[in-house]
């Protein structure tokens, strides 16, 4: 993998998937990982093997994969890689944001949604690591925070005209 295909790989990396790496660089096995984000080792397992497989590092020893990964992405530890400061949220995940900052519960986000209560579940995964947020205050405080800052523009737009 050229330079330029893993600055690639770690833009794409979701905000979740960025403290994993950065632990990982840090020396943390999957253990350390868990105690210090707070997720199961399995979840870590799934991050890292996911981590992994953007970089193109497949190994049947996870030892020998996390190697090639830390010299992947040392190659270029001296070039700044861009954040991801634009989020994407299609109109449904959307609608669940709303829903949760308003206090409802998942079955009842799903009656709203006509969908299931495990449907919401995972679009909520998908959601806090679009935002990299951990859980529905986090993702709360960030939905009022956006909301205000889209009210105050659109205010500022109204006067200026």
């Amino acid at each position: 993998m050229t330079p330029e295909e893993t600055k690639v790989a770690l833009d794409m990396l979701s905000p979740r998937e960025r403290v994993i790496k950065d632990l990982i660089l840090a020396g943390c096995d999957n253990a350390d990982i868990a105690k210090q984000t707070g997720l199961s080792i399995r979840t870590v397992k799934s991050y890292t093997n996911r981590i992994y497989m953007r970089f193109h590092i497949a190994h049947t020893v996870p030892c020998v994969s996390r190697i090639k990964f830390i010299n992947a992405v040392s190659r270029i530890s001296a070039v700044e890689v861009g954040q991801r400061s634009l989020v994407h949220l299609g109109p449904k995940e959307w609608h669940i944001v709303k829903y949760v900052a308003e206090g409802l519960s998942n079955p009842e986000i799903g009656k709203a949604t006509s969908t299931t209560e495990h449907v919401v579940k995972n679009y909520l995964r998908v959601i806090y690591d679009k935002i990299g947020v951990w859980n529905r205050t986090e993702l709360t405080l960030w939905y009022l925070a956006r909301k205000e800052d889209t009210n105050n523009a659109a205010a500022g737009a109204a006067a200026s005209a």
